[in-house]
């Protein structure tokens, strides 16, 4: 079939470009067919408002309230991780295995009492470690004593700050429990652990063999203060494992527990 040219003249240019029958089927067939996959695709298309990204459907948490039981079986997680740390192989053995079996016992003792105080209010006692505060900084922690070349010297600084996240969660948790009784109780405990981190803190640094008097030669009393803040709620940062090029160690960051890591 011969093509028909038709001519025409673009009125900007002055051009006549020439357009034939086959070239108008072709182009009215490729026309027709985006035509067809875009009425196909609109079909398709949801007639609500266009968004960018989906959204999920909210996920609903059960409603879970802050008592004293929720306090007391999130201290015995902490008293259970510590006691574990204590009697586990890494810090155990060696020449500090008296002092740590001693400070071992003293978390038995405050297990033992936690657990009547959870009972006598109807709560479940706790029998594990607390899950989160382990994968956080607990199996790193021994992770690195275990490698150390140090690890009588480790074992001392990890068990010291062990001590002092626990008598650190008593204490926040204190102005948080409402019966005045159970708020003088964590109160002890925390003491119990404040005296541990002590005996630690004179192994790890000897301090003086004595004290002298009190009152000077004029016969006025003397005056010293402790250079550090009592019973801080701040995390405690502990160098452990190997030493670097430097000479230095790396450092293991512990925390008390948050609202994810309660035992709710």
């Amino acid at each position: 079939m011969n093509d028909e040219t038709i001519e025409t003249r673009d009125e900007m240019t002055g051009e006549h470009p020439s357009v034939s029958r086959r070239g108008l089927l072709r182009h009215g067939g490729a026309a027709a067919l985006a035509g067809v996959v875009l009425a196909a695709c609109a079909d398709s298309a949801p007639q609500s408002v266009a968004r960018l990204g989906e959204a999920t459907e909210p996920q609903t948490l059960d409603e879970v309230s802050l008592t004293d039981v929720v306090l007391l079986r999130t201290a015995m997680s902490v008293e259970k991780l510590a006691h574990e740390a204590l009697t586990s192989s890494t810090l155990a053995t060696g020449a500090n295995s008296t002092l740590m079996n001693d400070l071992a016992k003293g978390h038995e003792n405050a297990l033992l009492a936690l657990r009547e105080l959870v009972v006598a209010r109807g709560g479940k006692p706790v029998d594990e470690a607390n899950a989160r505060l382990r994968a956080n900084w607990a199996d790193e922690a021994l992770g690195l004593v275990g490698e150390s070349t140090e690890p009588d010297t480790d074992g001392l600084m990890l068990a010291h700050a062990l001590q002092t996240i626990v008598a650190s969660t008593y204490q926040g948790f204190v102005p948080k429990t409402t019966a005045a009784e159970l708020r003088a109780q964590m109160m002890e405990l925390a003491a119990g652990a404040s005296r541990r981190a002590a005996v630690i803190a004179l192994q790890v640094a000897p301090g003086a063999k004595g004290f002298a008097s009190t009152i000077g030669a004029d016969g006025n009393p003397t005056f010293s203060a402790l250079q550090s803040t009592f019973g801080t709620l701040a995390s405690v940062q502990v160098p452990l494992g190997k030493k670097n090029e430097a000479g230095l160690k790396g450092s293991v960051t512990l925390e008390t527990p948050s609202y994810n890591s309660y035992m709710w």
